[in-house]
């Protein structure tokens, strides 16, 4: 008769790599998906792209962080979610904890806002002055 032996610690070294997995899973833009501010065709190879989660749970996408951030200048509360990618590497990062630079020089995406996240204040440093999730608003002016 054999014994059916679990290998626990495999299994257990298993689920948490399944969790890590599913915590860094890489958000899509959807094929033909239009910005929710200008309805211009949205590319998704862009440094510029964004898309946000609402209160209701509506995801909408950005051709840019401008268009974004203008889209919900007044309606700062209904943000579940804010996402947006890291200038430097083209990983999504958490749009309410980047650092945001406008350089009209540097950057060049749809819409001409000039607008680049990243995941650190150095990064976004180095390419002019960062401004935190709440002061990025104030980069539309």
């Amino acid at each position: 008769m054999k014994k059916n032996i679990l290998n626990i610690p495999a299994l257990a070294a298993s689920a948490v790599f399944l969790l890590l997995l599913a915590s860094v899973a890489v958000a899509q833009i959807p094929e033909g998906a239009r910005c929710a501010e200008c309805g211009m065709k949205i590319d998704p190879n862009t440094p510029y792209v964004s898309y946000v989660v609402t209160n209701d749970g509506k995801t909408l996408y950005f051709d840019s962080i401008g268009d974004m951030l203008i889209h919900f200048l007044k309606k700062k509360g209904d943000l579940k979610e804010v996402h947006v990618k890291d200038y430097s590497t083209g990983q999504w990062i958490d749009g309410k904890k980047a650092f945001y630079v406008k350089n009209l020089k540097e950057f060049s995406g749809p819409m001409d806002w000039g607008i680049a996240a990243f995941k650190s204040q150095a990064a976004a440093g180095a390419h002019g002055k960062p401004a935190t999730f709440d002061g990025a608003f104030s980069l539309l002016n």
